[in-house]
């Protein structure tokens, strides 16, 4: 049974595109499969039930060439190159394209229920030269040789981005190009994820974090936590953000910003580094929860003792984080408001009196 999508010139196996089918207790060849291809405006056409048929593509400015090629199922071996996952998805043998159930961000095309299409034109999957497969901790920094190491691997996954995939990635996390790349942004094609950069604060780069198109976030093995730190950072007013993404949110509204890597993450790095940038005035913004409200309540316990002028502020009720309050349509008016009407931290001291007996 063979599964055409009229419009991309894809061809492509019915109970192979169907994921969504399968998943739902595999209701069966012709009541899942079928139900879920019509559903994505697919044409069926009979053919043998359990062939890979192979498809045409016609898409050669997207990557796809003028030829007849396979899908086949990923497997641990071959994981997407989208999701990263070994499971699911789809890749044409040539690895020019995948078909994605998980993933919209960067699609060529919404295939319904059965998935996303992605081109992947020069980022097209490739076998591993060892017949043991893609290893799952790459050692891509030569530790010996400390922040020059990290430093030029992260220039190397900045040069490696492409536009047109940063823009989807803007569009899905409501984000310009412009702060993302302030943020030195990349790609590594070992990973199959977006990287920013962990500084220490004097600037150089001594680790790396992960953000897989599924949402995860991890770190390249061997680095260490610092701070994500814009280019071109002048002002009298630094916000504390927490990760790359709301720290981006920040520099969107106009805010100079740094980020933290979690909501108690390098303390140090941001005291020393709010020492040497010296503000008028720091302002920590906390994510909305029990964990978020803790780690900005011990940093500002630090950063006390080195800033001018402090404030703690959270997003407005029923918000989380700073990029969910952004996208709810947070001005930096509304910031601004937040910030005037948060109070000064001060600097207590509790004295102990021991009383003879």
């Amino acid at each position: 049974m063979s599964v055409k999508r009229q419009q991309s010139s894809v061809v492509v196996r019915a109970d192979n595109v169907c994921a969504r089918a399968e998943l739902q207790h595999r209701l069966g060849w012709k009541d899942g499969a079928l139900r879920a291809a019509r559903r994505a405006g697919l044409h069926i056409s009979p053919f043998f039930r359990n062939s890979v048929m192979d498809g045409q593509h016609s898409r050669s400015r997207s990557g796809f060439s003028h030829k007849t090629t396979s899908w086949q199922r990923v497997s641990r071996r071959r994981p997407c190159p989208v999701c990263s996952k070994p499971d699911w998805c789809l890749i044409a043998d040539d690895g020019s394209a995948v078909i994605c159930p998980r993933t919209p961000d960067g699609a060529s095309k919404d295939l319904g229920e059965s998935g996303y299409l992605h081109i992947l034109g020069e980022h097209r999957w490739r076998p591993p030269q060892s017949a043991r497969g893609v290893s799952r901790s790459i050692p891509l920094v030569d530790m010996n040789r400390g922040s020059e190491g990290w430093d030029k691997l992260s220039n190397r996954f900045e040069s490696a981005v492409d536009t047109r995939r940063l823009l989807a990635l803007c569009q899905h996390l409501g984000l310009s190009e412009k702060a993302l790349r302030r943020l030195n942004i990349g790609w590594s094609r070992e990973h199959q994820a977006w990287i920013f950069p962990m500084r220490n604060a004097q600037g150089p780069v001594r680790g790396i974090r992960l953000r897989h198109c599924d949402g995860r976030k991890l770190s390249v093995r061997g680095g260490r936590e610092g701070l994500f730190i814009p280019t071109d950072l002048t002002g009298p007013l630094l916000l504390i953000a927490e990760g790359p993404t709301d720290t981006a949110a920040l520099l969107d509204l106009g805010f100079a910003a740094i980020g933290r890597p979690s909501c108690r993450g390098a303390v140090q790095f941001t005291a020393e580094f709010v020492r040497a940038f010296g503000p008028e005035e720091v302002v920590i913004v906390a994510d909305r929860d029990e964990a978020g409200l803790s780690g900005a309540e011990a940093l500002a316990s630090t950063l006390i003792v080195y800033a001018r002028q402090l404030r703690s502020i959270t997003p407005s009720d029923g918000i989380k984080d700073v990029r969910a309050w952004k996208a709810a349509g947070a001005t930096a008016q509304d910031v601004n408001r937040e910030i005037e009407a948060a109070p000064i931290s001060k600097l207590g001291v509790a004295f102990r009196i021991n009383e003879a007996h």
